[in-house]
């Protein structure tokens, strides 16, 4: 969940914590609402008011929604606020009360905090396909809490009922703060996993976006396109040239979801790049994509300049790299590493312990010991 998304997390992670809760008794739905609507909003009677909702039956819980949509209509903002949060917690328990939680998203006379906190609820507790049309409709809203948080909620709504409002994402991915293009882009990423064809376009252009968390993100949905993401191709390959090294992993794992589009790009990037660690990310995508021989091939050859990428690889790949890992200890320069490798994978790497057990009767010193190290991990 994104951190800027408004919850209530935090009451839940605290009952796991707090004493209290184990002794009291499950009370009333009525005395519950009234324990909540009343409770300061980080108090202990309000965890205490909590942990009773959560403990109710099914059915005292669609009563307790019905008294808390009741409490929404407070005057006092604290009481339409934790009457909200309660409900969010509720989940689908509360359907009964998205209308009016919509009422109160959609009203310009509720405060920013009670109408963003709506917006939260509404996802939490509505049908998608209900919440979906009415949260894109705030995208364009005059309140920059009420837009933000409205996005937030739009980016865990399912892919179907996101691909039903995928033009009016679109339409805000320009917005001027980076978290909201952020979480837009996810949303977006879900709309075209939902079968949105629009949504291809704008996520590629977000992957010339100034800020590095939007292009991230930009980058993990056009992942969830699959092989509909292909015309992204050429610019991944872009990305995956100059990135840090989140963006460049994600950015590997997402030519890898694209799949059977990518593989003519794969061998001119590796012929480019003069980084190990993209080497190493594109042998192990040509592994993950079927290109199972040049993978390996690949990584071997990438073994002299390895670093942490290269062991990440052959970790993905398992045993099947465990002959190449073979070869490389018939070199000096390459040995340790192949000896670190085949120790990670344990008892994959049986097939090599032959091979190492000749490295570590020829060998002496730290290569000595470094191979009867991994022959005791792997020969369990």
């Amino acid at each position: 969940m994104n951190s800027s998304r408004i919850s209530v997390v935090c009451i839940v992670l605290s009952l796991a914590i707090a004493p209290w809760v184990v002794a009291d008794d499950v009370s009333a739905p009525a005395d519950i609402v009234r324990a909540i609507v009343e409770a300061d909003v980080a108090g202990e009677s309000m965890f205490r008011a909590m942990s009773k909702l959560q403990r109710l039956e099914a059915e005292q819980k669609h009563d307790a929604a019905e008294l808390l949509t009741e409490a929404t209509k407070s005057n006092l903002d604290r009481e339409r606020i934790n009457a909200i949060k309660a409900l969010a917690q509720l989940g689908p328990t509360a359907a009964s009360s998205s209308d009016r939680l919509i009422a109160m998203l959609q009203s310009t006379q509720e405060t920013p905090m009670v109408r963003a906190l709506s917006a939260d609820a509404l996802a939490r507790i509505a049908d998608a396909t209900i919440a979906a049309p009415v949260l894109s409709d705030m995208l364009a809203d005059h309140e920059k809490l009420v837009r933000e948080q409205s996005a937030f909620a739009l980016a865990d709504l399912s892919p179907k009922s996101l691909a039903t409002v995928s033009a009016k994402i679109i339409s805000a991915l320009n917005d001027p703060e980076a978290q909201m293009r952020a979480a837009l882009a996810k949303a977006a990423g879900r709309a075209g996993a939902g079968g949105a064809k629009d949504v291809v376009d704008p996520l590629i252009k977000l992957l010339d976006d100034s800020e590095v968390p939007v292009r991230l993100a930009a980058v993990q949905a056009i992942g969830q396109l699959h092989e509909a993401g292909a015309p992204a191709v050429d610019k991944l390959t872009t990305v995956l040239q100059n990135s840090d090294r989140a963006l460049l992993q994600a950015t590997a794992l997402t030519i890898a979801q694209i799949g059977a589009p990518a593989q003519s790009v794969l061998g001119p990037m590796m012929q480019a790049s003069d980084r190990a660690d993209i080497r190493a990310s594109v042998a192990l995508l040509k592994y993950n994509i079927g290109q199972t021989g040049l993978g390996l091939s690949d990584l071997k050859d990438a073994a002299a300049h390895a670093g942490p990428d290269w062991a990440i690889a052959v970790n993905e790949i398992g045993a099947p790299a465990v002959p190449m890992l073979e070869e490389l200890l018939d070199s000096r320069r390459t040995a340790p590493l192949a000896i670190e490798a085949l120790q990670r994978l344990g008892p994959d790497a049986k097939d090599a312990l032959s091979t190492l057990r000749r490295v570590q009767s020829s060998s002496e010193g730290a290569l000595k010991s470094q191979a009867t190290a991994a022959i005791q991990v792997i020969d369990q």
